[in-house]
């Protein structure tokens, strides 16, 4: 009986190393899939960071010509300004010009309509 209990014992520490072996196996296995799968993961992110630092710095690059741009663009506006603002005022004194113009155009018109002394209608 204790004989057969020895026996039963050693099989279940035979069976339970050979598990453990094979689970250990596996767990590298596992481990070594894993690890191929987060460095292709950070291998994808480090090229897409490289890219988007690359598009980046491209841009940066680019921001001197821009604002060159822009400082022409602003001094053309100001120049359309002060031409229009001048534009304005000639208008203005143009319609000045005109109003008086009807009104001395309504007086002659007015004064020639009158009959002259000593003339008949």
């Amino acid at each position: 009986m204790q004989a057969l209990q020895v026996a039963a014992l050693l099989i279940a520490l035979v069976y339970w190393f050979v598990l453990n072996a094979n689970r250990g196996e596996d767990n590298q296995r596992r481990l070594a899939e894993l690890q191929a799968n987060v460095s292709a993961q950070i291998s994808e992110v480090r090229q897409a960071v490289a890219v988007g630092l690359g598009d980046v710095r491209q841009q940066l690059n680019a921001l001197p010509d821009q604002r060159a741009r822009l400082d022409q663009a602003e001094r053309r506006l100001a120049d359309l300004d002060a031409r229009y603002g001048s534009l304005e005022t000639r208008v203005s004194t143009i319609e000045r010009q005109m109003a008086e113009l009807r009104s001395d155009m309504n007086s002659i018109t007015r004064a020639s309509s009158v009959p002259l002394p000593g003339t008949r209608r």
